[in-house]
């Protein structure tokens, strides 16, 4: 389930962005991430725009398209656990 609190969706959806930056460094590492580095930067490009207020059909979306690319990518790390309920660090 998808949180539905505006105020504890943009903390999840923050961490979702940290924890993205952080798989990408993860990754450079190794020339051969080089589609997944670039797909995963595209996900977290427009996400931003979704910490001001967003809808319900925006946390829909947002979590359509971390599907989409967890579904493209399997080995990636799972993102989407963390808008669904997954604990998340208070501090990151």
């Amino acid at each position: 389930m998808i949180a539905h609190d505006t105020t504890d969706f943009r903390k999840r959806l923050g961490f979702v962005l940290h924890h993205g930056l952080v798989e990408i460094r993860y990754l450079a590492h190794t020339a051969d991430h080089l589609t997944r580095i670039h797909d995963l930067a595209d996900l977290l490009e427009f996400l931003p725009k979704y910490l001001d207020d967003p809808s319900e059909d925006d946390r829909s979306f947002v979590c359509t398209v971390i599907r989409e690319y967890e579904d493209r990518h399997p080995d990636s790390w799972r993102l989407l656990k963390y808008l669904h309920g997954e604990s998340i660090p208070d501090v990151y």
